[in-house]
């Protein structure tokens, strides 16, 4: 039977200390469980949980275990701010300016913790923070070495704190070749000097070692083999970072499409090789190049399904636009079906089509869109009927070249009724007449639509 997650925090605790030869009492342990699990399980987050925090840990040694169990207890542009029990700790050292956060110029009280944190991250009084950049690790540090301080020597602090700045995602090498765990590495080097930490050569490339491996697990989902499974993680991302999703039945058209495009434009600049990093041969070669070969498939696959769902939400989008604005998406696709609920949908209304012998297709955006990502999410259909019958109709190349349209409109370069002339006239109608059966206000709007479409394909 499956454990609580409280229980379950408090035994990755336990082993952590066990394998460190730490013995502390149980209700501090109890109280480092109740503080991840408090801080990570709030109701803003979807995929940052203590479930994401207890997956990075698991199988770790007892340094990368706790930096693994910490390393997310802040995330600012989620929670909209710190956890509750973290304000003590933080406030002292950093500011909050509207939705930016700024390490104080001064501080009123000294504390080598902080000190430490600053000298990983190579962070400076006075800066502002980005949350790109290293805001959330960097707080996620100094919080996990205050929690931990009574516990552990300052060389163990410094481990976590550095095993979480190696966390910091989607890093390349520098000009010369110098990768951020090469440079942790040289940080690490001059601390033990600067600040009389006793560290063996050893234990600084173990440290990293840990750092890189930890980095590696945070992003693993890259690397499923099962790219359905990578998207269910893609999609666990969206309402957090688009908190209007998480109203299931109230949430736009154009919200959905922003949370979409947003993803999509993120997935567009990510360099594949930035995803996954490794140290002196950790991981191994053979390893690393598998783990890289399959980000750069998994981002290509995610990208173009992305891409398809645009297409398609842009055409509702601009049918809605062009009858009277933006609406719950509810009303024109109907509510969100799972599993054999019965729920009346657009796609009931749509003609049943076949893949076209003319056109060319990717077998494997055509199997997600038609029978969908490994699971489905609060928020959206785990399959994509409405984006397949696009799919289906139009093809690779004919979806690609409405997308960049779809993003003109988007960009307000062109009109929602320009957008809709650029697009096959038989997609757009036979999607018009389905939202008309479902968006009864709209519905002679929808069908006036509809027929003048239909009076320029007779023309």
């Amino acid at each position: 039977m499956a454990k609580s997650l409280i229980n379950r925090l408090v035994e990755g605790f336990l082993n952590a200390f066990v394998q460190l030869h730490i013995k502390i009492p149980v209700y501090k342990i109890e109280h480092l469980a109740t503080l991840v699990h408090h801080s990570m399980d709030g109701e803003k987050r979807n995929f940052h949980t203590s479930r994401h925090a207890l997956a990075v840990s698991e199988g770790q040694d007892g340094i990368p275990t706790l930096a693994g169990l910490f390393h997310d207890i802040i995330y600012f542009q989620i929670d909209n701010g710190f956890p509750m029990y973290t304000h003590e700790m933080l406030l002292p050292f950093v500011e909050i300016d509207g939705d930016e956060v700024f390490i104080k110029p001064e501080f009123d009280v000294e504390d080598i913790l902080f000190t430490f944190c600053l000298e990983i991250f190579e962070f400076q009084p006075g800066q502002k923070l980005s949350p790109f950049s290293g805001l959330n690790e960097f707080l996620s540090a100094f919080v996990a070495s205050k929690a931990l301080e009574e516990f552990l020597t300052r060389k163990q602090l410094l481990m976590i704190i550095a095993c979480i700045e190696a966390t910091i995602p989607f890093r390349m090498p520098d000009k010369r070749g110098i990768s951020a765990y090469d440079r942790l590495e040289m940080r690490l080097r001059r601390i033990s000097i600067q600040y009389d930490v006793d560290f063996s050569e050893h234990e600084i490339s173990q440290t990293v070692r840990w750092g890189v491996t930890l980095a590696n697990k945070d992003v693993e989902n890259f690397a499923y083999k099962d790219v359905g499974e990578f998207l269910d993680h893609t999609w666990a991302l969206l309402p957090e970072t688009n908190g209007t999703l998480w109203a299931t039945e109230v949430y736009s058209i154009r919200n959905y499409r922003q949370a979409l495009l947003k993803m999509e434009n993120f997935l567009s600049f990510l360099n594949p090789d930035s995803v996954f990093q490794q140290y002196k041969e950790t991981p191994d070669n053979q390893y690393f190049n598998e783990l890289n070969q399959q980000a750069h498939y998994n981002i290509a696959i995610a990208r173009d399904y992305l891409g398809i769902k645009l297409l398609n939400i842009a055409i509702i989008e601009a049918l809605a636009l062009s009858t009277g604005g933006d609406v719950p998406i509810s009303m024109f696709l109907g509510d969100i079906k799972h599993g054999a609920q019965k729920v009346e949908r657009a796609e009931d209304y749509l003609p049943k089509l076949s893949l076209r012998e003319d056109l060319e297709y990717n077998e494997v955006l055509y199997a997600l869109l038609e029978f969908g990502r490994a699971s489905d999410s609060s928020f959206d259909m785990k399959n994509s009927p409405l984006a397949s019958f696009v799919y289906k109709s139009l093809g690779t190349h004919k979806t690609n070249e409405y997308l960049n349209s779809a993003k003109d409109m988007f960009a307000h370069r062109i009109s929602p009724e320009d957008f809709l002339r650029t697009i096959e006239p038989n997609v757009v109608c036979s999607i018009a007449k389905a939202c008309a059966m479902l968006a009864f206000t709209r519905r002679e709007a929808l069908l006036d639509q509809y027929g003048q479409i239909e009076n320029l394909m007779e023309k």
